[in-house]
Formats: C-alpha cells, sequence, structure tokens
C-alpha cells in the first residue's frame, strides 16, 4: 500500500482574555477542540488515520499585514459569481495599468469586480453591462465593497457610494473567479500589483469566503486563508506572492 502524507492544520481562535479554544482540523473537518490558558503548553491531539496515507504533522498558520501581488500571481477562489454577489476588499494598488481584483468571462457571461486604467478610472461590471465615472488615485490603502444585487449594482469606496445603476443581466457563471487576475476565457488576463489586506465574499446574503492573508508554518507558502471553508488558498499562478508583516497566529 503506497504511503502518502496528508498535512494538517490548528486554527487559534482567542475567546476571552485569557482564554482560548484551539481547533484541530482534518480534511477541513473539525478534528478536536482544546481548551487552555494564555502561556499553557499544548498537547497536540492523537494522531488521526486515514486508509492509504501517513500521519505527517499538525500545521498551522501565521496571519499576515498583506500580501502582495507582483503581476504573475493569482488565486482560484473557487466561487462561481452569479447576480446576488457582494464583496469588501481593502486593497492598495502599487502601480497604474489595467488590473483586475477579482472577475471571470466566459463570452457574455462575466462578472468583474474592480479595475484601475492608465487613466486611474474605476470600473465595475456585470454581465455586458460595464460602469465608469470616477476617478481612484494608486499608492493608497482603502476599502472597497461592491454589490451585485440582482437589478442594481454599487460601488462604495470606504464608505461613500461612488456608482450606482441599473442592470438586466441575471447570470451565473460556469467558471469560478479569480483574484488578482481576470479569468478571460481560460486565459489569465489584468495582471494586479496590489497589496490586499483583506477580503470577504458574499453571495444571497451568506458569507461564503472570509479571505485573511496568511503564511503556512511548514513551508512559508504564502497566500489567502478562508476562514469559513477552513482551507489555505495558494497561488495558482508564476513566481511568488509578497508576504506583508507578521501579525498573529490564525
Amino acid at each position: 500500500m503506497k504511503k502518502l502524507l496528508v498535512g494538517l492544520c490548528a486554527v487559534f481562535i482567542c475567546t476571552i482574555a485569557i482564554a482560548h479554544s484551539i481547533e484541530w482540523y482534518v480534511d477541513n473537518t473539525l478534528y478536536q477542540t482544546t481548551t487552555c490558558n494564555s502561556g499553557d503548553n499544548i498537547t497536540p491531539p492523537t494522531a488521526p488515520e486515514k486508509y492509504g496515507y501517513t500521519f505527517d504533522r499538525w500545521d498551522g498558520y501565521k496571519s499576515l499585514e498583506y500580501i502582495e501581488s507582483t503581476g504573475t500571481q493569482y488565486i482560484d477562489t473557487g466561487i462561481k459569481g452569479n447576480n446576488n454577489l457582494r464583496v469588501v476588499f481593502n486593497l492598495e494598488f502599487v502601480s497604474g495599468g489595467e488590473q483586475w481584483v477579482l472577475g471571470v468571462k466566459r463570452g457574455n457571461e462575466r462578472v468583474y469586480v474592480y479595475q484601475i486604467s492608465n487613466t486611474r478610472t474605476g470600473y465595475i461590471g456585470y454581465g455586458t453591462f460595464l460602469a465608469t465615472g470616477f476617478e481612484e488615485n494608486y499608492g493608497v490603502k482603502k476599502e472597497y465593497e461592491v454589490v451585485l444585487n440582482k437589478g442594481q449594482q454599487e460601488l462604495y469606496v470606504n464608505g461613500v457610494l461612488k456608482y450606482n445603476n441599473a442592470i438586466d443581466s441575471n447570470i451565473t457563471t460556469n467558471a469560478n473567479m479569480t483574484l488578482f487576475a481576470l479569468d478571460a476565457d481560460g486565459n489569465m488576463q489584468g495582471y494586479a500589483y496590489a497589496k490586499l489586506y483583506s477580503m470577504s465574499i458574499w453571495q444571497n446574503n451568506t458569507m461564503v469566503r472570509n479571505f485573511i492573508p496568511a503564511k503556512r508554518n511548514s513551508n512559508n507558502a504564502v497566500g489567502m486563508y478562508d476562514t469559513v471553508s477552513q482551507t489555505f488558498f495558494t497561488n495558482a499562478g508564476t513566481g511568488e506572492f509578497i508576504a506583508g508583516p507578521e501579525v498573529g497566529g490564525l
């Protein structure tokens, strides 16, 4: 029988000032919860067993202030776009040029979340509709919120409504949205040069992704950790993300 290695993660959650609960996950399913106080020595759970696999280690992650893309990296979010999409993200573009933060396009089925062009004009779009009309300078961290709600789309920057318009499209894409670039009919384009501090994605008022910049302890891989699916999403492109400063454990 061939033995395979499996990596597992421990997620640390502070519940009150000094008490903590440690959640141990196996295959993205809660395996055991340990309660402790600050400063306690932690004994890991008994190693799980799975036919055909050999347990490797309990793995963990460090949260980062941000991860930075340099024009060749992207992440497959595993989420398809539709007409009930809400995305909130804290981001800083580090250069100009046409760039996509999140999106997917299959013919006329397309969902764009944000773009910055050479004229520093922001874009959001859904279906065949494209909205323009406001300017955003790059090099500044800002919070963006894009809301696609059936027949309406809105864009907020730092809590201020910048654009809203009616849309006609009623589309659910059959391909996943990609982060840091646009998957356009299977070809990646518009790679972003940006620092991403956080991103949450909502579908039909349900949070489906809550991305936190993170680094895996075992091999220092940099990506986004999703607290909803308890999954670490790594670079699907080339090169490597730049890790921002470490800010704590996950």
